[in-house]
């Protein structure tokens, strides 16, 4: 048995190098299911080697938002694009939005 739903969820990201004072909401997909020897894993799948694996879907929700913002920074201080599926927005504040898609047996 399975199901799926959308979840919203913001965390404090690292600071991009900065081209105006305008700071950055970055809206990333990330799939979360069941991992086969227990626990789950949550992938980003726009953004390459982003996933985890996890004893709870807390925590690989709290994971992947930290490996997330590690992968954005990487590519925006070596001035790499993003994928075009990741997504920004003028904010208050620098945050990485995930769009969840949890998948459970």
């Amino acid at each position: 048995m399975g199901f799926a739903m959308a979840v919203r969820r913001s965390a404090p990201a690292p600071a991009e190098p900065r081209r105006s004072a305008r700071l950055r909401t970055y809206r990333v997909s990330v799939v979360v299911r069941p991992w086969e020897e227990g626990g789950c894993i949550a992938e980003a799948p726009d953004l390459q080697g982003c996933w985890v694996v996890a004893d709870t879907l807390e925590a690989a929700v709290d994971d992947i938002q930290e490996v997330i913002a590690m992968s954005i920074e990487s590519r925006l201080e070596r001035g790499e694009p993003l994928p075009s599926a990741v997504t920004w927005i003028e904010g208050p504040d620098t945050r990485v939005e995930l769009a969840l898609a949890i998948s459970v047996r």
